[in-house]
């Protein structure tokens, strides 16, 4: 596996498919954890500027996906969003099936870079 394949496995692969998953099957999201904290933070302060930050929170997190679908792609081509979406399914799995699945989006992740 290249530094690029190793690099995709843990950005994308793991950090992305695999994470996402994870919080999925766990039922917690830090992501919008932290959100809901800054929003109260700011509620208290402005109320309308809140609702603003959240629209943009919002619009944020969405972007990131799309960047990261996109990164996946650009970097890994099919076999990269296959690997993409197979560390998901593994983190919400997450049991005998879902290390299997995960085994074998990381195998891809990892060779995927170089084709």
């Amino acid at each position: 596996m290249s530094s690029r394949g190793n690099a995709f496995v843990k950005e994308l692969v793991i950090g992305f498919g695999f994470l996402n998953g994870l919080w999925i099957h766990i039922g917690f999201n830090p992501e919008d954890a932290i959100s809901q904290a800054l929003l109260q933070i700011l509620k208290s302060f402005s109320p309308s500027t809140a609702s603003t930050v959240g629209l943009g929170l919002l619009i944020a997190s969405i972007a990131i996906l799309i960047v990261s679908v996109w990164a996946s792609y650009r970097i890994g081509g099919i076999i990269g969003l296959v690997a993409v979406i197979l560390g998901f399914i593994g983190g919400i799995l997450l049991g005998g099936v879902g290390i299997f699945i995960l085994i074998v989006g990381v195998i891809l992740g990892g060779v995927a870079p170089d084709l």
